[in-house]
């Protein structure tokens, strides 16, 4: 059971970056930007007063907090989907650092307004292509629905699912009215966890795939998942 766990998030180490660095422009407008994750990289974002930037996050990660050196000269919002927060400038010629915490990593960002400078309108990160790659080899092939147990879970967990089931293709987690809903990571044979993209509809969460281990996980508690064929065999 232990190498199904895995360890829990660490706090970002400050580690000294040669350069900030400007998240790439996109063909179909120069004001929408994309960068590629990487950790300890600081990423400069140009703002403008009167102009709001949406900044988005890798895709299956969830918001969960954002701290800047200066809350004064800025504005920031957290959208709906939890996905994405938005920044707003009120300063001019203001900068500050700041800190956007996920459910999976750190975002080292520098804040820039300026009436000289095109702003940026959008800036979306990605996860570095290596890790998708990785995270679908430990996913298991559409086929006959699977049965599920929990194997391990940290003592009196709220995120316990009332129900794990799939349907060949999808995976359907189903919790508790009363309990927060999870981040859910799909794990490999060797313990290591990838954040998954879920849709909540009400107390279920459906994952659009499925894989033999699942590790559910919401501040310091888990749950660990295992299909009945590794049980079984």
């Amino acid at each position: 059971m232990n190498k199904l766990l895995c360890a829990a998030l660490l706090a970002a180490l400050a580690t000294p970056a040669l350069a900030e660095t400007t998240p790439r422009s996109m063909r179909v407008d120069a004001r929408s930007a994309v960068a590629i994750y990487q950790e300890g990289q600081v990423y400069k974002i140009n703002t403008q007063l009167r102009r709001v930037t949406l900044i988005t996050l890798a895709q299956g990660e969830r918001f969960v907090d954002f701290k800047a050196g200066d809350t004064e000269s800025f504005q920031f919002a957290d959208t709906d989907g939890g996905n994405a927060i938005l920044v707003k400038p009120v300063i001019a010629g203001a900068v500050t650092n700041g800190v956007i915490v996920t459910n999976q990593r750190f975002y080292l960002v520098e804040l820039h307004e300026s009436a000289s400078v095109r702003p940026h309108y959008s800036v979306s990160f990605q996860s570095p292509a290596g890790s998708h790659a990785v995270a679908a080899q430990s996913s298991v092939p559409a086929g006959k629905p699977q049965t599920y147990v929990i194997s391990a879970a940290t003592k009196d967990a709220q995120i316990q699912p009332v129900n794990v089931s799939d349907d060949g293709r999808r995976t359907f987690f189903t919790f508790s009215p009363d309990a927060p809903i999870p981040s859910i990571y799909r794990a490999d044979a060797q313990g290591r966890e990838y954040i998954v993209n879920g849709r909540t509809d009400g107390t279920r969460v459906t994952v659009g795939s499925r894989s033999d281990r699942w590790v559910i996980r919401y501040g310091g508690e888990y749950i660990c998942v295992q299909s009945g064929r590794i049980t079984n065999g």
